[in-house]
């Protein structure tokens, strides 16, 4: 059996906005890729990050492989699982669906969701304490007029997509984060990326992103469509329109500015991948809208 683990040192060296839970100037997102990826494709093989450097595992992962009797079934059972669970205190959570049985007096499944890059991670999800969560689960039975059956909401496979995390700091700030991992092999194989999570306390953060989530406070004035396709905005005007076009990252960086009338526009783009803010200005009024952008 391998045992996986890292320690990412430079934690050490955080600013006291995630220690301490202070949103000063200095708040970011917290970034790390796990070079190489840590794949768990043998029975029992398992992987912790320790966010906050204090000697703990916040989180864990872990391939689980085990046979067993169900009596209830009068079936033996094979059973593969990708698993995901909160350790240290009772404030790491992950985010998760749950299912209720009723067997054996009753007993609750953790089923940790799978986010899409772009999704928003924030505190209006259902987080999750429980150190045992299914990410997927295959089970074959020998005996039982059941075959297989498989559950959870990784399952059977998903490349590339993203658990929400909560983590709390020393003085019980709650900080959001993400981890992309992929389920392969119908639960036999769990493989962790990369990870980041936002050391400002209780504010969102964007799956996928490596900067911090700007909140759009400007009401919209003007009607526009607007979307995004690889590094391609597009922009319907309801009436043709004189505007001021600029697209911004998250940290208020303009990437892009443009004048023009129209009433449809593509604008192509080489920026990398992550988040944006779109902003058209008319003398009738303002519209911005955060747009998800793929690659150069």
């Amino acid at each position: 059996m391998k045992t996986l683990s890292v320690k990412i040192m430079q934690y050490s060296l955080l600013s006291g906005a995630f220690i301490a839970g202070k949103p000063d100037a200095d708040a970011q997102v917290i970034y790390v890729d796990v070079e190489p990826d840590q794949v768990m494709d043998e029975p029992w093989e398992f992987f912790g990050i320790d966010l906050n450097d204090n000697d703990n595992y916040d989180f864990v992962f872990a391939n689980v492989t085990f046979q067993d009797v169900f009596t209830f079934w009068n079936s033996n059972v094979f059973l593969y699982r990708a698993e995901a669970g909160a350790f240290d205190n009772d404030q790491n959570a992950i985010a998760a669906s749950t299912v209720y049985w009723g067997y054996y007096g009753g007993y609750t499944w953790f089923y940790p969701l799978a986010f899409q890059e772009g999704d928003t991670i924030n505190n209006n999800l259902q987080f999750e304490e429980a150190n045992n969560q299914r990410m997927a689960e295959y089970r074959y039975f020998y005996t039982f007029l059941l075959n297989h059956t498989g559950r959870g909401n990784w399952f059977p496979e998903l490349t590339n997509h993203f658990l929400g995390i909560r983590v709390v700091g020393t003085d019980d700030s709650l900080h959001y984060g993400w981890v992309r991992c992929s389920v392969l092999d119908s639960a036999n194989t769990l493989i962790v990326h990369d990870y980041a999570f936002e050391t400002q306390p209780n504010h969102p953060i964007i799956a996928g992103s490596t900067e911090s989530y700007v909140q759009i406070n400007n009401p919209n004035t003007i009607q526009a469509i607007i979307y995004s396709f690889n590094n391609t905005v597009y922009i319907k005007m309801e009436e043709l329109q004189f505007l001021q076009i600029s697209i911004t990252d998250l940290l208020g960086k303009v990437c892009y500015e443009s004048e023009a009338e129209i009433n449809q526009l593509a604008i192509p783009l080489t920026l990398p991948t992550g988040l944006y803010v779109i902003q058209l200005q008319s003398e009738k009024g303002v519209y911005q809208k955060k747009i998800w952008l793929t690659g150069k």
